[in-house]
C-alpha cells in the first residue's frame, strides 16, 4: 500500500508553504505532494523552496517536480490569470475577481460555448505559470491536476481539459487527476456529497491518458480537528476491508495544512485571503498531526511502503 499525502494550497499564503515543506519533510513513510495555487499571494515564493527541495534530493529536478508537484486549479478565489476569463461575466466580477464556490459550482452544469472557451484558456493559463514557475521544459509538465473547491471535477472542466488535450503541451503532460468519489470516505456536507457524485460521473469521462490519481480517496470525513492518526488508521483499514482483505493500491490523502500565523493582524495584512478557513486553527492541527511521530508509525503500522523505494505505482484502472 502506498500513501501520497497532498498539501492543497501550496502558495495561497506563506504560512501555507511553510507547512507543504515541513510535510515533505516528514514524509518517511508516504509520498509527499503539493498542489500549487499560481494565482495567489505566495505563488513564487511556493514554487522556488519546492525547487530547493527539489535540488537536494537524489532525483533530477524534473523527476522531482513531475512526481511531487501538481496543479491546484482555481476557478473560485482570486484573480484570473486569462482576459477571456476576467471578461467573463459568469466566471468573474468585472474586475476579473472569480466568483467564489457558490458563484462557480451553480454555473458548472449549464455552461454554453464562451464559458467553455473561458475556463479552457484560463486552464491553459494557468496550466502554462506552473510549468514555468517550476522550470519545466517543453513535453516534461507537470502531471497531475486537481482543483481548488474541487472545480476540477465539473462537467465544465473536464471539457476543457477534453478542449486542450488536442494540441495544447502542458494539458497533454496531464496523467493523473484527483477523483474525490467518497466510496470510502463519504464526507459530511451536502457539498462534499454533490462533489463525491459529480467526481464518480468525471471518473467515467476522463480524456485518454488521463487517470484517476489513486484508487483511494480519503479527505471529506478528515479536515481540520477531525483529522487524527486514528481516524485515517481506521479508513485505511475500511478501504482494505472493502477489498476483500487485499492491499489497496495508493491511497491519496487530501489536506490543508498551514503554519501558525505570526501574530493577530497577520489575516488582515493578506494580500489574497481573509476567509475563515485559510486561518483556523485546524490548519496548524493538520500540520501537527502529520509531522507527528504517531502518524508516521501507524503508517509503518498499517503497512505504507516507504518512499525510500522506487516510484509510486499507477494505480488500478
Amino acid at each position: 500500500m502506498h500513501l501520497i499525502v497532498n498539501t492543497d494550497d501550496l502558495g495561497k499564503t506563506q504560512e501555507f508553504t511553510e507547512a507543504a515543506c515541513a510535510v515533505f519533510h516528514a514524509s518517511t513513510f508516504f509520498t509527499w505532494r503539493g498542489s500549487l495555487m499560481v494565482n495567489t499571494e505566495d505563488t513564487e515564493a511556493a514554487a522556488a523552496r519546492v525547487l530547493v527541495l527539489a535540488q537536494r534530493g537524489p532525483l533530477t529536478v524534473a523527476e522531482f517536480v513531475r512526481r511531487h508537484v501538481g496543479l491546484h486549479f482555481n476557478l473560485t478565489e482570486g484573480r484570473a490569470l486569462s482576459p477571456e476569463a476576467a471578461r467573463c461575466s459568469s466566471l468573474c466580477t468585472p474586475e476579473g475577481q472569480f466568483r467564489g464556490r457558490e458563484g462557480f459550482w451553480a454555473t458548472s452544469d449549464a455552461y454554453d460555448a464562451d464559458l467553455l472557451a473561458a475556463v479552457a484558456a484560463e486552464l491553459a493559463a494557468q496550466l502554462h505559470r506552473c510549468n514555468t514557475l517550476m522550470k519545466c521544459a517543453a513535453g516534461g509538465g507537470i502531471r497531475h491536476l486537481d482543483g481548488h473547491h474541487h472545480c476540477h471535477v465539473t462537467p465544465l472542466v473536464i471539457a476543457a481539459l477534453h478542449m486542450l488535450r488536442r494540441g495544447n503541451v502542458d494539458a497533454n503532460d496531464l496523467s493523473t487527476m484527483r477523483i474525490p468519489s467518497g466510496e470510502v470516505d463519504h464526507g459530511a456536507s451536502p457539498f462534499e456529497r454533490n462533489v463525491a457524485s459529480t467526481a464518480s460521473r468525471a471518473r467515467l469521462q476522463l480524456p485518454a491518458g488521463v487517470r484517476p490519481a489513486a484508487d483511494v480517496f480519503i479527505g471529506f470525513s478528515v479536515k481540520g480537528s477531525d483529522l487524527t492518526v486514528e481516524a485515517v488508521r481506521q479508513l485505511i483499514r475500511r478501504a482494505v476491508a472493502m477489498n476483500r482483505g487485499q492491499p489497496a493500491g495508493v491511497f491519496e490523502l487530501m489536506t490543508h495544512p498551514a503554519a501558525a500565523p505570526a501574530d493577530a493582524q497577520r489575516r488582515e495584512r493578506s494580500q489574497f485571503s481573509t476567509c475563515d478557513f485559510t486561518w483556523s486553527a485546524d490548519r496548524k492541527h493538520e500540520l501537527d498531526v502529520l509531522t507527528s511521530t504517531a502518524f508516521a508509525a501507524m503508517l509503518r503500522e498499517e503497512g505504507c511502503t516507504p518512499t525510500a523505494s522506487p516510484p509510486f505505482p499507477h494505480p488500478r484502472l
